[in-house]
C-alpha cells in the first residue's frame, strides 16, 4: 500500500488539502499503484523548473498517467517552436476584442440561465446543474463553431475521456483511440461542413473571412490560419478543437461551482461581496489558489532528476502538485484558510493556470466569465444559501462539485 495514494477516497475527498500536506512531508514521492508515477512538490521547483524548462521536462510523453498512442507528437505537445506557433494561433482567439466579444456571448447564455432559474416555483435547486455547468459549456460550443444545443454531448464527452485518461488503469492506447471516435466522427463533420461554405462561395480559406464570409469561431480561425505559409489539417484542426473542449469545460465549471460553495459556506463572505463587489476579483484568485480545478496534471524527465533527496528516473511520468505551490507557507499567511484581505496581485501567482510556455490560454476568458457570474448572482439572488451537501466530481486530480443545492427568495 503505497503512503500516500491519490486514488484512495479519503484522499479524494480531501482534494488540494491532502496534497498540500503531503508537501508538507515530503517534496517527492514516488507512487507505485494503480499507476507508477512520481509527485513533485517542492514549489520553487515545481514554478521554476517543472513550468519552464523544457530541457528537463517535457510534455511530448503526455500530460496524464496512461501512456500516449504511438507516433509523433502533435505540435501542441511538442516542446519546439511548433508549438509557440500553435499556441499564437489559439492566442489570437482571446484577444481583447476577442473578448469584448464573448463578453456579450456571455451575457446573453448567463441572462438566459438565470431567468430559468428564477422562474423555478420553489426557490430551490441545483446551482451547479443550472449554472456552474451549462454557461462554460454552451459558450465552449459557441467559440469552438459546434451548435449549441449539443453541449450535454460535448460535455458528457470530455468528461468521460478526462475521467477515464486519469484515472482507468486498464485503458489501453487502443481504446483511448476508440473513445475519441465519437467526438472526432462529429467534429470532422463540421470541419467538412466549414470547408463546404467556403467552396459554395468559391473561396479559399483566408483570416480576413472570419466574421465576414466565415463564422467567427475557432473552428473557422483554426482552417484558416497558417503557420509558415501552411494551413493546418484536419487532423490537427480536430487535435486543438478536442483540446479546447476538455480545457473549456473543467477548469471554469469547477471554478464557478468551488468558488460559490466557498462564499455560502460561511455566509459573512457572501455578505461581504454584496457590500463590495470589488472584491469579487479577490474571491476569484482566492478561490483558484485554495481549490485549484485541476489538482496537477504530468511531465515526463528527459534525464535522470535529483530532487529531494530523490532519483526521478529518465522518463519517468511526473505529477506537478499545484497546491503545494498554492499553499505554500513561505508565500502565504494562514494558508489552507480562505480570506478576502490577500492583495489581488499578490494572489495571481498562484499556480492554477501552470506557468511558463504551457501557462493557460483562456484564462483571460474564465476569469472573465466567473467575474460576470458572480456580479450578476449577487445582484439577483441575493440571499442564495446552501441547503445540502455538495457532492464532489470524480477523479484523482480534478477538485470541483457535481451538485451544489442552494435555495433563494
Amino acid at each position: 500500500m503505497p503512503e500516500f495514494d491519490p486514488y484512495d477516497a479519503a484522499t479524494m475527498e480531501r482534494g488540494p488539502e491532502a496534497y498540500a500536506a503531503l508537501a508538507r512531508r515530503t517534496p517527492v514521492e514516488h507512487y507505485d499503484g494503480r499507476f507508477d508515477f512520481y509527485i513533485a512538490s517542492e514549489p520553487k521547483y515545481v514554478r521554476e523548473v517543472m513550468f519552464r524548462d523544457s530541457a528537463v521536462w517535457t510534455s511530448e510523453q503526455g500530460v496524464v498517467p496512461t501512456e500516449e498512442p504511438a507516433g509523433r507528437p502533435s505540435r501542441m505537445m511538442r516542446d519546439d517552436e511548433g508549438h509557440l506557433k500553435m499556441r499564437r494561433v489559439i492566442q489570437r482567439g482571446f484577444s481583447p476584442a476577442e473578448l469584448r466579444r464573448l463578453a456579450g456571448v456571455i451575457d446573453e447564455i448567463l441572462d438566459e440561465l438565470l431567468d430559468a432559474m428564477a422562474a423555478i416555483p420553489e426557490h430551490e435547486g441545483d446551482v451547479f446543474q443550472l449554472l456552474a455547468m451549462p454557461l462554460p459549456a454552451r459558450l465552449m460550443c459557441r467559440m469552438l463553431g459546434a451548435p449549441e444545443q449539443d453541449y450535454l454531448l460535448y460535455k458528457a464527452w470530455a468528461d468521460q475521456y478526462f475521467f477515464a485518461i486519469n484515472n482507468d488503469e486498464n485503458r489501453s492506447t487502443d481504446q483511448i483511440v476508440s473513445d475519441r471516435v465519437a467526438v472526432t466522427t462529429a467534429l470532422f463533420g463540421l470541419i467538412d461542413e466549414r470547408r463546404q461554405m467556403l467552396a459554395d462561395q468559391g473561396l479559399q480559406p483566408d483570416v480576413s473571412l472570419i466574421g465576414t464570409h466565415l463564422p467567427n469561431d475557432f473552428l473557422s480561425r483554426f482552417m484558416c490560419e497558417q503557420i509558415d505559409g501552411e494551413y493546418l489539417g484536419n487532423i490537427e484542426i480536430m487535435g486543438l478543437m478536442s483540446a479546447v473542449i476538455l480545457g473549456g469545460n473543467e477548469t471554469t465549471m469547477n471554478l464557478i461551482g468551488n468558488l460559490v460553495w466557498r462564499l455560502l459556506e460561511d455566509r459573512s463572505r457572501w455578505e461581504a461581496l454584496k457590500a463590495d463587489p470589488s472584491l469579487i476579483e479577490v474571491a476569484i484568485e482566492e478561490s483558484l489558489r485554495l481549490d485549484p480545478p485541476v489538482l496537477g496534471m504530468l511531465r515526463s524527465a528527459r534525464h535522470d532528476v535529483e530532487l529531494g533527496g530523490v532519483t526521478i528516473p529518465a522518463g519517468a511520468k511526473t505529477l506537478y502538485n499545484v497546491s503545494a505551490v498554492n499553499r505554500d507557507p513561505n508565500q502565504w499567511e494562514a494558508p489552507d484558510e480562505f480570506r478576502l484581505d490577500r492583495p489581488l496581485n499578490k494572489l495571481k501567482q498562484h499556480a492554477s493556470f501552470c506557468g511558463g510556455p504551457r501557462l493557460c490560454l483562456g484564462a483571460p476568458l474564465a476569469r472573465m466569465e466567473v467575474r460576470m457570474v458572480m456580479e450578476k448572482l449577487i445582484a439577483r439572488f441575493p440571499d442564495l444559501a446552501l441547503v445540502g451537501t455538495p457532492a464532489l466530481c470524480p477523479g484523482f486530480n480534478v477538485w470541483g462539485k457535481t451538485s451544489l443545492p442552494v435555495r433563494w427568495g
